[in-house]
């Protein structure tokens, strides 16, 4: 959902009313690299993102994004509120699912 929200901010680059919204592309993109890299166990991630490879750092990280993505200022879409609203709520299931 994340990954989907970076590919049509940057099909509408041009749309983007703000300096912020472009950082906060940069950092989507960051973040989604991050989880495909420990998702896929590539082995300097998994030791450095140690947390990552539990439900519980997932939903931590969920979270954030999802926070990320619902106060990223003028450049608020619907389609970001709706990433941010979904990635909060797949959170608090992967915090149940890890105890």
């Amino acid at each position: 959902m994340a990954a989907l929200t970076v590919i049509i901010r940057l099909i509408m680059i041009g749309y983007i009313p703000s300096f912020a919204g472009h950082i906060f592309n940069l950092y989507m993109i960051g973040f989604i690299v991050l989880m495909v890299l420990v998702e896929l166990s590539v082995s300097r991630f998994a030791v450095w993102f140690y947390i990552l490879n539990y439900s519980a750092g997932k939903a931590i990280l969920y979270w954030i994004v999802g926070l990320l993505a619902l106060s990223s200022g003028v450049t608020v879409s619907a389609f970001d509120i709706v990433c941010g609203l979904y990635l909060w709520a797949v959170a608090p299931v992967l915090m149940f699912v890890s105890f």
